[in-house]
């Protein structure tokens, strides 16, 4: 019996180290006060995000890449989170920083 108990929380303990390893960069809390539409002629376009201060990666504004998959759906949450004057969080790839327009991974929209 407590070779079981000590199994289960070796691999309690390992799930949480896991999920802080693959952890992205993320924002703390943040309202989006804009989302601007941006063609490119010839290119599919983005959509850049304000928040309301400057954070992650030295901005304030960040890029939805509409050629990345999934990002129709990272403008939905934009847009509603906009809408409905929603806090979210703003999360980068561990790579992307690059000051403006860093290109957004995902969204969290966050219950006030």
């Amino acid at each position: 019996m407590i070779h079981r108990i000590s199994i289960l929380l070796a691999a309690v303990a390992a799930s949480f180290f896991c999920n802080i390893a693959f952890a992205e960069p993320t924002t703390g809390p943040v309202k989006i006060l804009e989302v601007r539409p941006y063609n490119v002629q010839g290119a599919p376009g983005a959509v850049y995000v304000r928040i309301d201060q400057v954070s992650l990666c030295n901005t304030d504004t960040y890029k939805i890449d509409l050629s990345w998959s999934g990002s129709k759906e990272i403008l939905a949450t934009a847009l509603s989170a906009l809408v409905a004057d929603k806090p979210i969080k703003v999360e980068v790839a561990n790579s992307g920083c690059v000051g403006f327009a860093t290109p957004i991974q995902s969204l969290y929209i966050l219950k006030q």
